[in-house]
């Protein structure tokens, strides 16, 4: 059975691995603690995520989503987000839709 401290432990070597790579854009990172609702995580879920970044522009989340292996998708419709499964963990990268650079101006 997978424990509260496993999961927070593991997020946070996750975080330190990320953290560790040169040359990507720096974001604002918050690691939830899950609390007693373990199973929510396990197994992993890409709905449910545990260690999430705020970026501050959508070509940081797209570089960090090429670092995930994963790609950019608009979550809402509006909100540039990248979320990929790094050793369990579901890993999210986003930023606020005022951020995105990908509309036109006359869709604003």
């Amino acid at each position: 059975m997978t424990t509260n401290r496993d999961l927070q432990r593991t997020a946070a070597r996750v975080l330190a691995d990320l953290l560790a790579t040169p040359g990507l854009p720096e974001v604002n990172w918050s690691l939830y603690a899950p609390g007693g609702f373990t199973r929510c995580y396990t197994p992993p879920n890409l709905a449910t995520d545990l260690l999430a970044g705020q970026a501050d522009s959508h070509q940081a989340v797209r570089e960090w989503a090429a670092r995930l292996g994963t790609s950019v998708e608009l979550r809402h419709g509006t909100t540039p987000d990248a979320r990929a499964i790094v050793d369990g963990i579901v890993v999210k990268v986003w930023c606020a839709p005022e951020f995105r650079d990908d509309v036109n101006a006359s869709e604003e």
